[in-house]
């Protein structure tokens, strides 16, 4: 990578919406709760972990908060939800005007643009885990159904 980063066997860079730019390995100690040595292939993101330390405080709330919790997966039980869509958004002046440009996965199947300029590209990450292949034409209502517009 230009920076000088190695994302190993993952596609793309920083400011871009292909997995070796948004995915990022996590690290969660927590002595005699979490396994040393653990590991999980659970998606999260960013905003999983209020609700997660506030399950593990078991701080409790009458309102929605964005995010889920993974406290079951940290403590090596079963993990229910896995099945929601999640959202990228980045905009960036510059170049791109001020325009954002999206990521959005559901499963396996993710939709993507690297800048608001081009198209959005569809892949299944099982199939294609190096983001090579868009299979924009092949599945047309997949891609429209994931669409952030």
């Amino acid at each position: 990578m230009p920076a000088g980063a190695n994302n190993g066997a993952t596609r793309g860079e920083k400011q871009n919406m292909f997995e070796g730019g948004i995915r990022v390995p996590t690290c969660v100690v927590w002595p005699g709760e979490i396994k040393p040595g653990s590991k999980s292939d659970q998606i999260v993101l960013t905003m999983d972990f209020f609700p997660t330390i506030c399950q593990a405080a078991h701080a409790e709330f009458s309102h929605k908060i964005d995010g889920e919790s993974i406290l079951p997966t940290l403590l090596g039980k079963t993990q229910s939800g896995g099945d929601r869509t999640l959202f990228w958004v980045r905009r960036e002046g510059g170049n791109y005007g001020g325009r954002a440009y999206y990521a959005v996965r559901k499963g396996d199947w993710k939709l993507l643009q690297n800048t608001p300029f081009e198209p959005m590209q569809l892949y299944n990450l099982k199939d294609d885990p190096m983001e090579q292949h868009p299979l924009d034409n092949k599945h047309p209502k997949v891609k429209e159904n994931c669409s952030p517009h």
